[in-house]
């Protein structure tokens, strides 16, 4: 209300439009649609991974501007690059330099003990997974585990007896 009552940004009124994919990928894509329908000049989204990723097509397809505050799967930025995508950006930092970090960590802290490393199954899991399980593997520690859970699962009975 503050910007618009001064005249908006470089003369236009900003509207604030709010759209939830559920970390979703087929509702993320129905969401940019209603967003592109609209004709929605920037979003500041997707959250997950998984909806970013086939969410920017569409944004690209349609010209407008996506910031994602949250997506750190380097796909979602690489993947625009190789097509030229000039759209698509993030705020946070990616899984490799997250599992870098989280590897070393990992391989210094615990050297020599058992470490196991599960995800999700999410874009997001799997990838920080992924990353930090090259990492610690390169600082010298091998996974005693490296194991996928089903989100909402609460019995880990099997898991934990391997």
């Amino acid at each position: 209300e503050n910007i618009n009552a001064k005249g908006g940004v470089l003369g236009r009124k900003l509207k604030l439009e709010i759209g939830d994919d559920a970390c979703d990928p087929k509702q993320a894509v129905a969401v940019a649609n209603q967003l592109a329908a609209k004709k929605v000049a920037m979003v500041a989204g997707h959250f997950c991974s998984s909806s970013s990723i086939p969410a920017s097509a569409v944004y690209n397809e349609n010209g407008i501007l996506q910031i994602t505050p949250a997506s750190t799967n380097p796909a979602f930025t690489e993947e625009a690059a190789k097509k030229g995508w000039k759209n698509v950006f993030r705020t946070c930092g990616r899984d490799d330099a997250q599992g870098l970090v989280a590897g070393k960590y990992l391989a210094t802290k615990y050297k020599g003990k058992p470490v196991a490393i599960l995800h999700d199954k999410s874009a997001y899991g799997k990838g920080l997974a992924d990353e930090t399980k090259k990492a610690m593997n390169a600082a010298g520690l091998k996974e005693a585990m490296y194991e996928a859970v089903t989100q909402g699962d609460k019995d880990f009975t099997a898991l934990i007896s391997k």
